[in-house]
């Protein structure tokens, strides 16, 4: 601990000490504050009462303004997708005024969101308290609010789109728009019954107020034990707040720090980067003109010649680990479009099977599932190579390298997700665990010609595309490489 840190905890112990020391004067104090406990006791309940009126006024409000919205929205969607000559211009409106009450109500005040969580917790300790007790909120207004928005954005505006883009359509179109109509009243649906559960919180709500009683003056003697267990309680929650609180915004801020850091390097790494490949490259460029005018004058077969050849690998070799390592520190930003693995994979399999069938090793395409996702072709293909020619070097007496799509579901950006997982897997000897450790470290590699940047290049690609590169193992049976990707379950 440094001296800093010293000093601001002995400013806290003495702090601390004070406050107990202090606490006794309270106690002889207390006996003198009836009248004003009172008036406290009458404001505390004023408070309390408002505060329940204003959280039941807001569910209400949310209740009422999401019916009457999905309500109008559904009907004025419902004559557009009926209609040979469909006028948006209300529908319009009436989105944009919704959007704009629901970002206002998500814009509330810190202390509205902790004083609407004191709320649930005193309905919810009136429940426990009474075995025939109704009186429950189902959901945090913030919480509510936000499902109203997940909803409406995510699935009622992208099926009311699809109306708007097919209606007055005849034939084909009008089939998606009946398809989209009964989309969007399903999630018009759900919007009503989230209604519903604020309607019956803000019941709730006026109930529980209704069933609260006056506060009663407390007696000496529970003034004396409230006393001694305000002050077990202070001398706990200091030690608490000294154990926990404080080591987690230590953590916290720690972990901010680093961020900060990392990302203030990621900048540095960059353009060191940039700057770092033209200074090489410059000189090798010249190196290469001169190599190739000296190659000219040697003949073949001297030693000399043997020599220069292999300056000229070293420098092609030099030349490809700084463009590795500019990709690394650099990586373009995909162009993402929305694609299907099976012609892909197969596309894939006939470029690269007829290079592998001369070393005894089979690429072929298995299993592919209807999966569609978003990706840049060339980069994916960049990956996708990569693997396998890691995979084929793996397998030095011959084998099998299968690719395969799937969906699944999986953890993305910390969010349960649906995913399309593109495998390659092969038949070789596995990766050592001491390997595996380091496999995607930038500079390692196990082979001897290897700039140890492909796999970090792979990944760097595949989060850019918002997925993950995993990859499990088995020694002597093979290993398998999968690209996660988030699923594109639009339609083409």
């Amino acid at each position: 601990m440094d001296a800093s840190s010293k000093t601001r905890q002995q400013v806290f112990e003495v702090a601390v000490l004070l406050a107990v020391l202090v606490i006794p004067g309270t106690a002889i104090q207390l006996f003198r504050m009836d009248a004003e406990l009172a008036q406290s006791r009458q404001r505390l309940e004023e408070l309390s009462r408002s505060q329940d009126e204003y959280f039941k006024g807001e569910y209400l409000e949310v209740a009422a303004e999401v019916k009457n919205s999905v309500r109008e929205l559904q009907n004025a969607l419902t004559r557009i997708g009926q209609a040979t000559s469909p006028k948006t211009a209300e529908f319009q409106v009436r989105t944009a005024q919704f959007n704009q009450w629901i970002e206002r109500k998500l814009n509330r005040p810190e202390w509205e969101r902790f004083q609407n969580q004191k709320l649930r917790e005193r309905i919810a300790r009136q429940k426990s308290s009474s075995t025939n007790s109704p009186l429950v909120i189902t959901a945090d207004l913030g919480s509510l609010l936000n499902d109203v928005k997940h909803i409406y954005e995510t699935n009622y505006l992208a099926a009311a789109r699809g109306v708007l883009l097919d209606a007055g359509h005849p034939g084909p179109a009008q089939t998606l728009v009946n398809m989209n109509l009964a989309k969007a009243s399903q999630s018009a649906q759900q919007l009503l019954t989230l209604a519903d559960e604020a309607r019956r919180s803000g019941t709730a709500i006026e109930a529980f107020s209704n069933s609260q009683k006056p506060l009663s003056p407390p007696s000496r003697v529970v003034r004396y034990l409230l006393l001694a267990g305000l002050l077990g309680l202070f001398v706990f929650l200091i030690l608490a707040f000294r154990c926990f609180v404080t080591s987690q915004l230590r953590v916290e801020l720690a972990k901010r720090d680093m961020l900060i850091e990392n990302q203030e390097q990621l900048s540095h790494f960059g353009q060191l980067a940039a700057g770092l490949a033209h200074e090489i490259r410059n000189p090798l460029t010249a190196i290469s003109a001169r190599l190739y005018t000296l190659q000219k004058a040697l003949a073949e077969g001297t030693p000399e010649y043997g020599d220069s050849t292999v300056i000229r690998d070293e420098v092609h070799r030099l030349d490809r680990i700084v463009q590795d390592f500019l990709t690394l520190a650099r990586p373009a930003d995909p162009k993402l479009v929305p694609m299907s693995a099976d012609p892909f994979l197969q596309k894939l399999r006939d470029l690269l099977a007829p290079q592998y069938e001369t070393q005894a090793i089979e690429l072929k395409v298995d299993s592919v599932d209807a999966a569609r996702f978003r990706a840049d072709e060339a980069q994916l293909k960049q990956v996708l190579i990569n693997l396998i020619q890691n995979a084929a070097e793996s397998m030095e007496k011959g084998g099998t390298i299968t690719l395969r799509a799937r969906k699944d579901k999986a953890q993305l950006r910390d969010h349960d997700s649906e995913v399309v997982v593109i495998e390659v897997e092969d038949t070789g000897p596995g990766i050592p665990p001491e390997v595996q450790e380091r496999l995607f470290t930038p500079f390692f590699s196990t082979k001897e010609s290897g700039t140890g940047l492909g796999l970090a290049i792979a990944a760097r690609i595949v989060n850019k595309h918002g997925g993950e590169l995993k990859f499990e193992t088995q020694l002597n049976r093979g290993t398998t490489f999968g690209i996660v990707l988030p699923l594109y379950d639009k339609a083409p």
